[in-house]
């Protein structure tokens, strides 16, 4: 912004020179006549230059000589760049400010026989500087800000192609593992910059599938295995069930029948479940088994 708007004064300070030089041409010849109301008659013919707000020409004093309508009388008195010219006998340039006025105002010595005799004035209105400056921010800042809008959306479409949705893919492919769903299939263009993760999900996959199987081979075992009971695992079980409780079974009948034959007794079980299910656990457990005939 800083360039172009050196830019901008260093064109109006060459145009300055160049109409100040063609002023100086002018003005020069007639200052041997001496005639104010000439020099006034081209004073008024360079006021309607391009962007000039004002012209004077100076007697070597700096009192003014001749001066454009356009511009008041009192700013044109006390430039610093009028003076400067007569003394150093070369053109000088100014930025400064006449009133209310932004201005540039380059002086030129004018010569008579050699000498100084004065200096012609060109002053142009700069304010047009500061609005070209202020248009070109704005058009500035309106483009970055678009073009800062677009550089957001495009990153976020690029994000979210190649960051979100692998990611999406990878969640949802370690939640089905975890929940031992079918794992869904996953591209690899999709988990390329996770190739990483991916490889060590893949392990985990593995770990896991293999510790189901373990543990699915196990749990068969184990059932297998609780599925045949002996005399040892029968009396642990009332045990830890009873906590060291007796259990008493009362039956109206007898759980045997001694029926005598001849000098011997046989014992036949009657066709009772009693029997069947209380006398494995009887002698786990080493219980007792008493009856009493009735009278």
């Amino acid at each position: 912004m800083a360039d172009r708007r050196n830019s901008l004064r260093h064109d109006l300070e060459k145009r300055a020179e160049a109409v100040a030089e063609s002023l100086q041409g002018n003005v020069e010849p007639l200052l041997a006549s001496k005639s104010p109301r000439d020099i006034q008659r081209v004073v008024q013919r360079f006021e309607n230059r391009e962007r000039v707000a004002g012209v004077a020409v100076y007697d070597n004093r700096g009192g003014l000589m001749a001066m454009s309508s356009e511009i008041q009388t009192q700013l044109l008195v006390g430039i610093p760049a009028v003076p400067a010219a007569i003394a150093s006998n070369k053109g000088q340039g100014q930025f400064l400010r006449l009133g209310s006025i932004p201005a540039h105002v380059y002086a030129l010595p004018l010569h008579q026989s050699d000498e100084v005799a004065g200096a012609v004035a060109i002053i142009h209105d700069i304010s047009y500087i500061q609005s070209r400056t202020a248009q070109v921010w704005r058009e500035t800042f309106l483009r970055v800000l678009i073009e800062g809008t677009v550089i957001v959306l495009i990153t976020g479409l690029i994000i979210r192609w190649s960051v979100e949705n692998p990611v999406a893919k990878t969640v949802q492919w370690i939640r089905a593992l975890r929940t031992g769903k079918p794992l869904p299939r996953t591209g690899g263009a999709d988990l390329e910059a996770f190739r990483p993760l991916r490889r060590e999900v893949t392990t985990l996959a593995a770990s896991l599938e293999q510790a189901r199987a373990a543990a699915g081979q196990e749990a068969r075992l184990r059932q297998a295995a609780e599925s045949f009971w002996t005399a040892e695992k029968l009396s642990l079980h009332v045990r830890s069930k009873l906590k060291e409780a007796p259990l008493f079974v009362v039956s109206n009948r007898e759980p045997y029948s001694h029926v005598r034959k001849g000098r011997s007794h046989e014992v036949i079980v009657p066709p009772s479940g009693l029997v069947t299910a209380m006398e494995r656990i009887l002698q786990a457990c080493d219980g007792t088994r008493k009856w009493r005939c009735r009278p």
